[in-house]
């Protein structure tokens, strides 16, 4: 039987905005203290080297484990492997992600703020506080047929997210419920 290795990526790692004008800031004095015209170079490699950073899982399912990584510039992957089995169901999360400009008339403005909607396939544990994130996309179908094909390669079942409350949770909502 051949290994079952794969890996499902999440994304690039994007900084805030204000990072480009310190960039540009930190690259002209280097280059009037340096007085070397190519010393942009290693400003624009450690750039490049940031903006191929990237987030994802890989699944080894020969030894029944997986783990969220972070790719550092395309060169190597780090993260920490976790077993497979404390994790059996695959769900379809609906997110909506928040995006905003930094300036001025952002901060005094909220119509500005720019909402995204995706849907995450997740994979839970038995009481479903805790997720793993395996994939983003775009669309609730895709994402649906992108977990119903995680779900067979993995042996896992497909759910709806319901996490259960606890005896405590509970008791804290029915008071707030009495006020």
């Amino acid at each position: 039987m051949p290994s079952l290795q794969f890996s499902r990526s999440m994304g690039r790692i994007h900084t805030s905005f204000m990072v480009v004008p310190t960039f540009i800031i930190v690259a002209v004095l280097f280059v009037l203290i340096t007085g070397y015209f190519f010393s942009w170079v290693p400003l624009l490699l450690s750039g490049l080297f940031f903006k191929l950073t990237s987030t994802g899982v890989d699944f080894d399912c020969d030894r029944d484990r997986f783990r969220q990584y972070t790719n550092y510039g395309g060169l190597w992957k780090r993260g920490e492997w976790k077993p497979l089995p404390h994790y059996p169901y695959i769900t379809v999360l609906h997110r909506k992600l928040k995006s905003k400009f930094n300036s001025q008339y952002v901060l005094s403005h909220d119509d500005d703020i720019v909402w995204k909607v995706c849907y995450d396939v997740c994979l839970l544990s038995k009481t479903h506080r805790h997720k793993v994130p395996a994939m983003r996309l775009k669309s609730e179908e895709e994402a649906l047929k992108e977990a119903r094909k995680l779900a067979k390669l993995l042996d896992k079942d497909l759910t709806k997210y319901a996490p259960k409350i606890s005896e405590a949770t509970a008791k804290k909502k029915r008071k707030s419920r009495l006020k």
